[in-house]
């Protein structure tokens, strides 16, 4: 999600904060699906795990970009 929001131009803060909801409420989304799926249930605990990932992978992403600004290719 944030490589889309960078390849559209926003960036920075902005771009994080906005990858970051967009990828809680796909986890809320998700967790409202299942309770329409027999045998499944919403929980609130997945979304929060769900966003603890989105979050965790979205500062990777800004982390290897920063890092290889740092190292210029030959």
């Amino acid at each position: 999600m944030i490589n889309a929001f960078v390849r559209s131009e926003v960036k920075g803060f902005k771009g994080f904060i906005f990858s970051f909801v967009f990828c809680i409420l796909y986890a809320i989304s998700d967790e409202v699906h299942q309770l329409f799926v027999p045998g499944r249930d919403a929980q609130i605990t997945d979304v929060m795990i769900d966003s603890a990932g989105a979050f965790i992978g979205i500062g990777m992403y800004h982390g290897l970009v920063n890092l290889r600004r740092s190292y210029p290719s030959n």
